[in-house]
């Protein structure tokens, strides 16, 4: 947030910062959005994990097959683009 903050106010020329922080800073705030642009692709790929405690099979078994299911329907690329994560 901080290196976003500095470019609105002409800190620096430029900010590198991971992909959510880009997506929810930059293009789901409207006021970031009319003032500053995402250059190029992402140059690195970041995992993002769900984590669930040891030994909660049960929860870990729904979990993975909802996001399974999400994947073969099209509603999880659906939120992704809903909610700017690239």
């Amino acid at each position: 947030g901080l290196a976003i903050e500095d470019l609105l106010n002409g800190n620096v020329d430029a900010a590198v910062c991971d992909s959510l922080i880009a997506s929810d800073f930059v293009l789901a705030n409207e006021n970031y959005s009319q003032r500053l642009s995402i250059a190029g692709e992402p140059f690195t790929e970041e995992d993002i994990a769900i984590a669930v405690r040891k030994g909660n099979k049960e929860l870990l078994d729904l979990v993975n097959k909802g996001l399974a299911l999400a994947k073969e329907d099209g509603s999880f690329d659906a939120l992704k683009k809903k909610w700017n994560i690239l």
